[in-house]
């Protein structure tokens, strides 16, 4: 059994060297940070958002790294876990899937430029290997900016497995202009009038600050507390519940936060009111553009009424166009704010599973997927329940409004029950 060892297999041209150890994996520190300064990736694939998810969501998992190399020359790494699953209370099946899923809103193989086909033959050459120790591979998440999502499906199903596609999430987007002038006119009349009017009289009914933390671990880890109390206090008031007093998921985000800083990727704003933090933008700035990760505000009636928060990811998206920044990413979710507001486009992730053709994985699997939708009926009840919940308190309930509300969470639904239909009798969704 392998542990602090790096075991290398050849697979063509490229060596595939797997690291199962935390020891083994501090020791990529150098080379996957070099990697990344030229490679083609997201925030998510930086060596700091994979190692710092791994030491608090790794337990009872087992790692497994990919890194590839053509000679001497380091060309990929592909970051990876296996996790048993279980099937009837059983722990039965083992799945290979990212590192930082759930967590990250993107995934994907990390490649020099030019070779992300080749890592990905390499990937799909060791997930071929007989002495394979999974019986599903999954990555979330693949956003469908890059090349994975096309080539990656192809190959799997080239190899002999069988494939499974769904498009999931979506990540709504803006391209930035070169001034901030030239963004007012792609907010339309009506937000640009509302912007200036709400600006305007929350200034002269109260003392307003835009603060803005970017570095210090201390200073990080206060307002990474801030932003959790806002964020909690917001969507408790509207039905939902807070991630954020768990104490080991509120860590996670205070060391990713500071190890972000200690780089010059963290730009966490603050909206202050009356010497009160009410709206917080907890952004991440990394290759000309801004990840919008966490957002939200929570006040009295009177400051809410000025929409703090729309007035601060203006303040955000106006820094960013000062610094050059290049696009603003909204991340997962297809709020209503994100397209009428800003105007986004949304990019849509992708889930790609694969299976082995053999016959005691593919029983193993449709077991593992009939479990998965039966736990996550009362998951989706409670969560239906509690947006319905914050539509109620956020639109005016008119019949037409709930008979609409309800058709848009119906189509959510069957898209939910199409999803599985198509996993057991073995089609892809797109």
């Amino acid at each position: 059994m392998m542990s602090e060892a790096i075991v290398e297999k050849q697979e063509g041209a490229v060596s595939v060297e797997v690291v199962d150890s935390d020891a083994a994996f501090d020791n990529l520190e150098d080379v996957w940070n070099d990697l990344v300064e030229t490679a083609d990736c997201t925030i998510y694939q930086t060596f700091e958002w994979q190692r710092t998810w791994w030491k608090y969501f790794g337990k009872s998992r087992k790692l497994n790294v990919l890194v590839m190399r053509e000679g001497s020359t380091l060309v990929g790494i592909v970051p990876m876990f296996i996790e048993r699953k279980s099937v009837m209370g059983i722990a039965v099946l083992a799945v290979l899937q990212f590192l930082g899923s759930e967590e990250s809103d993107y995934n994907d193989v990390i490649s020099l430029p030019g070779y992300r086909e080749i890592v990905i033959n390499a990937l799909v050459n060791y997930l071929s290997r007989p002495d394979r120790q999974w019986d599903c591979f999954e990555i979330r998440d693949v956003s469908e900016r890059f090349e994975t999502i096309t080539l990656l499906p192809a190959r799997l199903a080239a190899a002999g497995f069988k494939v499974h596609t769904y498009k999931g999430n979506v990540c709504p987007q803006v391209s930035l202009p070169k001034t901030w002038s030239q963004f007012l006119e792609h907010l339309g009349g009506n937000l640009r009038y509302q912007l200036k009017k709400k600006t305007e009289r929350l200034n002269k009914s109260h003392q307003v600050v835009t603060e803005i933390v970017t570095s210090g671990d201390a200073e990080v880890k206060e307002a990474v507390g801030r932003f959790a109390a806002i964020h909690g206090q917001r969507w408790e008031s509207l039905g939902y519940l807070n991630a954020f007093k768990d104490p080991h998921f509120l860590a996670f985000h205070v060391e990713a936060a500071q190890k972000f800083a200690r780089r010059g990727w963290l730009r966490m704003l603050f909206l202050n009111v009356d010497g009160v933090r009410v709206a917080v933008n907890f952004d991440f700035n990394f290759r000309g553009r801004i990840y919008f990760y966490h957002g939200n505000a929570y006040a009295s009636d009177e400051i809410m009424k000025f929409s703090p928060g729309f007035l601060l990811r203006c303040a955000a998206i106006e820094q960013g166009i000062a610094e050059g920044i290049e696009v603003y990413d909204m991340l997962r979710g297809n709020e209503t704010y994100k397209a009428n507001d800003f105007k986004c486009m949304p990019i849509g992730n992708w889930q790609i599973r694969a299976v082995p053709q053999d016959f005691p994985a593919r029983v193993l699997f449709s077991a593992f997927l009939f479990q998965e939708l039966l736990g996550k009926i009362p998951k989706r009840i409670r969560r239906e329940f509690q947006d319905y919940r914050r539509f109620s308190k956020t639109k005016d309930p008119s019949p037409a409004l709930v008979l609409e509300y309800g058709w848009e969470r119906l189509k959510d639904v069957s898209k939910l029950g199409r999803y599985y239909v198509d996993r057991f009798f073995g089609r892809s969704t797109n």
